[in-house]
């Protein structure tokens, strides 16, 4: 299908999500990846990592978020934290906890890391255990906790929401209100890698998101934590549909909500895999360059599909006739995977245009 691009701001990126491994101690069932429990070979090197850190650090200061697998399989992510670090960048890391020491914690609060994302699957071990597939995995994360707390890095729940936690939301949101969680995080399931079978058998319908979304929208001002909705880029537009402006800017002065412009794949940030190469998120399969090939200011400003994806006015079906596509943008990895064209319309979404 021909698109025409319009031309573009050279806006830099906000954040780059790194996948430093595929290794990972857990099995967990909605996993993005297929995980292995060693470094498959395909990792970048120290060095290399170093280098790019560097190469994006001399055109940009983003949030470069560290994630895997499991980060802390590598035994040299506190030499890479620290070199984002020093570079200027905000550096946080995602983990499911287990692997996090005492002495892991001091020296993450030592590199600079500013901030700790621990993935759950739900308010209660039982749950957790079960998707993660290994019994005790909720008792050492929450060890791993903490041992953050004890040395005063900031940690964020990261649930991701399904048919078999949807009900467990509001214990998600207290079980961090009672622990000093600095955030939560609910994550719609994906479709990617493992996930992809649990998307099609687990997913909530779109109805059920669009009630958990208005849930949650009605929630803000009785939480005392922040709350992002991820992967869920129609949250904006029930915002604005619940409160209008006045109910964003509020919630934004109250740092209750990460309230930006919707699907963030190529417009707030990308991604950058184990092996170097760069998508416009982590659930969207499609490489538009490689780290170790070309600049990342090159990919960035000039990869067609990244171009693309920032031009609302492209997008297909009902996003593209959607008053709200700049807000929203409706998920290119749904789109993709539902029509094999990530600027088609987002078949998680309910809303019909005009309505």
């Amino acid at each position: 299908m021909a698109v025409e691009e319009k031309p573009q701001s050279g806006a830099r990126p906000r954040r780059v999500v790194w996948e430093l491994t595929r290794a990972c101690n857990l099995t967990c069932r909605h996993c993005r990846t297929v995980t292995c429990p060693a470094p498959t070979g395909k990792d970048l090197s120290t060095d290399q990592v170093v280098r790019v850190i560097e190469d994006i650090a001399s055109v940009a200061r983003p949030t470069f978020v560290f994630t895997g697998g499991e980060p802390l399989k590598r035994p040299d992510l506190f030499t890479i934290a620290a070199h984002a670090s020093r570079h200027g960048a905000v550096v946080v890391l995602e983990t499911n906890a287990t692997m996090i020491t005492a002495e892991a914690a001091a020296f993450l609060r030592t590199c600079g890391v500013a901030a700790v994302h621990v993935a759950l699957d739900g308010a209660t071990a039982e749950t957790h255990d079960e998707f993660r597939g290994i019994p005790g995995a909720w008792a050492a994360a929450w060890r791993g906790i903490a041992h953050l707390k004890a040395v005063g890095l900031p940690f964020h729940l990261k649930f991701t929401i399904g048919v078999h936690n949807r009900d467990q939301v509001p214990a998600m949101l207290r079980l961090a209100e009672q622990e000093g969680a600095a955030g939560v995080h609910l994550c719609a399931r994906m479709p990617a890698g493992c996930g992809i079978r649990l998307e099609r058998d687990e997913r909530l319908s779109p109805e059920e998101m669009e009630a958990l979304l208005g849930w949650l929208s009605a929630s803000f001002e009785r939480t005392t934590v922040a709350v992002q909705a991820t992967c869920a880029p129609q949250f904006h537009r029930v915002l604005r549909q619940q409160g209008g402006a006045a109910v964003v800017e509020r919630q934004r002065e109250q740092a209750h909500a990460v309230v930006g412009g919707g699907c963030s794949a190529a417009t707030q940030g990308c991604f950058i895999a184990h092996d170097g190469q760069v998508q416009p998120c982590r659930h969207l399969p499609l490489p538009v360059g490689h780290v170790l090939q070309q600049r990342f200011q090159e990919i960035w400003e000039h990869a067609l599909l990244l171009r693309q994806l920032r031009d609302r006015d492209l997008l297909g079906g009902k996003c593209g006739e959607c008053g709200y596509r700049g807000a929203c943008g409706g998920c290119r990895a749904r789109a993709y995977e539902a029509y094999g064209f990530p600027l088609a319309q987002d078949p998680s979404c309910p809303y019909e245009p005009g309505d």
